[in-house]
């Protein structure tokens, strides 16, 4: 989907600014996020296929971050204009740090020393996507630092608020979709449900079952519906912004 707004764009909404080009550059950035994840999630079942399209999904996240960052920041600065080199590098910098640190993470840990089962059985729908590659003791880093990545947008609040014809709507919609992604990373990190439901009762939570299509709504499932609905809003958001600033 997009992919397929970013390719539309063009057509419907004229421009040739910078802005207006980062925004195309984010849209297409968030696509690859999206494919990237299907990617992953397809092969995670694979102990040593996961090893690498596990790093190549952070990695596309961690660009999208970067990429949106800039994107915004020259929404709302008009081109970045009177923006200093420091402020539009800062968030790609970051990530490219983040994304080196668990790379060489990646490459000193053996496959058996990262790849965990937290849940026991063949449980289709939640044991199935329960057995993954995990940041072991720097989960905290990388919930921490995505957390302080994805709240970037409001370092920019005073130039929202000088230029955007309606900062209101703007800033609701970048603030609802953190709240969203945040609580999504917070529902499938640390309270683990519906999964903890359905592992201790075989009755689980009947909303997230769907035995006719023979799977069932998990935490992670759960995390990229509302990151997508975020990553829209967030678009939403970038677009107004690019059209009346």
């Amino acid at each position: 989907m997009f992919g397929l707004y970013a390719s539309l764009r063009h057509i419907f909404l004229s421009g040739t600014s910078v802005a207006f080009e980062w925004a195309t550059g984010a849209a297409v950035s968030t696509a690859v996020t999206f494919l990237s994840s299907v990617v992953y999630h397809v092969t995670s079942p694979n102990p040593r296929l996961a090893m690498i399209t596990r790093q190549l999904d952070f990695a596309a996240i961690y660009i999208s971050i970067s990429i949106g960052s800039v994107a915004d920041l020259a929404a709302v600065t008009r081109g970045f204009v009177n923006v200093p080199i420091v402020s539009i590098i800062d968030v790609p910098v970051a990530s490219l740090i983040l994304l080196l640190f668990f790379a060489f993470r990646r490459y000193e840990l053996t496959c058996d020393d990262t790849f965990v089962e937290e849940y026991s059985g063949c449980t289709f729908g939640v044991g199935l996507l329960r057995r993954w590659h995990t940041d072991g003791a720097h989960t905290s880093v990388r919930f921490v630092t995505s957390f302080c990545l994805s709240s970037f947008y409001f370092t920019v609040t005073p130039a929202v608020l000088k230029n955007s014809s309606n900062a209101v709507l703007v800033l609701g919609l970048n603030a609802g979709a953190f709240i969203l992604i945040g609580f999504g990373m917070i529902l499938d990190n640390i309270l683990l449900w519906p999964d903890d439901v359905w592992h201790k009762s075989s009755k689980g939570v009947s909303c997230t079952s769907f035995p006719r299509l023979g799977c069932a709504l998990t935490s992670h499932g759960l995390w990229h519906i509302l990151a997508f609905v975020g990553a829209v809003m967030i678009a939403l958001g970038r677009e107004y912004t690019v059209l009346y600033v």
